[in-house]
């Protein structure tokens, strides 16, 4: 899927210019107590919003219009709680394709319930280039389709750090468009006519970082196991494991950034959909590949930030990672490691929960990709 870079770095560009300028009143205010209102930001002392608008231009989409954002809160006044937050992306474009996505994460008082999720729909252009590692690079075909996606995860605090509970997703994929003669078109790919997931398992984390959004010291670890089965609506019956850790390292006491290492794995089993395999890539565990980019049974990849001190509203960020897939660990082989680097931007939105804007820039042999976001990419 090629779309047309000198459009896209030419609005990468405005909007980095546009956040550059518009930051003078943001670092003014640095010098003073955290908990003041931020440009951007509600006046509501348990509401933060913040609502950036975009557009952008791809063959694929025609001109895009969209708006996102995050609403972040506190649901108790207690101080050892948790800020919740709700982000939001809507958008449209002029070849009428539509995304809705709403991803959210509560803790309630004194953090004893953590609840997560995300609620979406989608009628998109994406693509497709095949399965496993050995598809060459210029190999790929374009799909559109539509489905709406609801996860949801409600865990319950054990002890100090430890969160449990059960874990559901759901997606109804249909596809719109596929090329002719591809591999979607002769339906030769498990997932090819769309379908339903409907999968449900169970979380294990244990959380102890200082805080959830630029997170100075501490770690993270998720242990998550799903089955999708027809007992419970699904089309596909699949079992799949996914491990996530990270850990939060200070320099000197954060006076010199922090180091930040991750860590993630997922292993599947049984027939699932193209569209839910494995894959690597995107905005947070390869950023410099688009995600889907290749896409397997077997996932295992890493990645190492460093993350500067601020100064002012202003950080930087260093980093580098590499992943692989494959259908199985027999097939497991440092010839199809990718590897990609890159450094970002960061902008302090609010130096009390660490809220930052997140731009990001990675190459991979030949080519690279922007990002821009709201926090940390892990």
């Amino acid at each position: 899927m090629k779309k047309d870079s000198k459009v896209k770095n030419l609005l990468f560009t405005s909007l980095l210019l546009f956040l550059l300028f518009s930051s003078e009143a943001l670092q003014a205010q640095f010098g003073q107590d955290s908990s003041r209102l931020r440009p951007g930001l509600s006046k509501d002392k348990n509401l933060r919003l913040l609502v950036l608008p975009g557009i952008s231009f791809t063959p694929e989409t025609n001109w895009y219009f969209g708006l996102g954002g995050i609403a972040y809160f506190r649901m108790s006044k207690d101080s050892t709680t948790r800020p919740s937050d709700v982000r939001f992306t809507l958008a449209y474009t002029l070849n009428k394709q539509v995304i809705a996505y709403l991803p959210f994460q509560l803790w309630t008082k004194e953090n004893n319930y953590h609840i997560f999720g995300q609620i979406a729909f989608y009628r998109y252009p994406y693509f497709f280039r095949g399965i496993g590692n050995d598809n060459p690079s210029y190999t790929y075909e374009n799909y559109t389709a539509s489905f709406p996606r609801i996860r949801i995860a409600a865990t319950k605090r054990l002890g100090k750090a430890f969160y449990t509970g059960p874990v559901y997703w759901f997606q109804d994929t249909k596809m719109l468009e596929v090329e002719a003669g591809g591999l979607l078109d002769v339906d030769s790919v498990p997932g090819a006519e769309g379908g339903i997931i409907s999968s449900f398992g169970w979380v294990l984390q244990y959380d102890n970082r200082d805080r959830i959004y630029a997170p100075q010291k501490g770690i993270k670890a998720e242990l998550r196991s799903m089955q999708a089965d027809q007992s419970i609506g699904s089309d596909f019956f699949y079992r799949s494991l996914d491990l996530n850790f990270a850990i939060y390292l200070p320099l000197q006491e954060n006076k010199k950034g922090v180091l930040a290492l991750n860590t993630y794995s997922t292993m599947q089993d049984g027939q699932a959909p193209f569209n839910k395999l494995a894959s690597l890539g995107g905005p947070h565990n390869l950023r410099g590949f688009r995600n889907g980019h290749f896409r397997d049974r077997k996932l295992f990849g890493g990645q190492v930030e460093y993350r500067s001190a601020y100064a002012g509203p202003f950080g930087f960020a260093a980093f580098v990672g590499t992943a692989t897939v494959s259908n199985n660990f027999q097939d497991l082989s440092t010839q199809y490691m990718r590897t990609a680097a890159g450094l970002g931007l960061r902008v302090m939105l609010d130096p009390k929960s660490g809220l930052n804007l997140r731009f990001d820039y990675a190459r991979r042999n030949g080519a690279g990709e922007f990002y821009f976001a709201i926090g940390e990419a892990f």
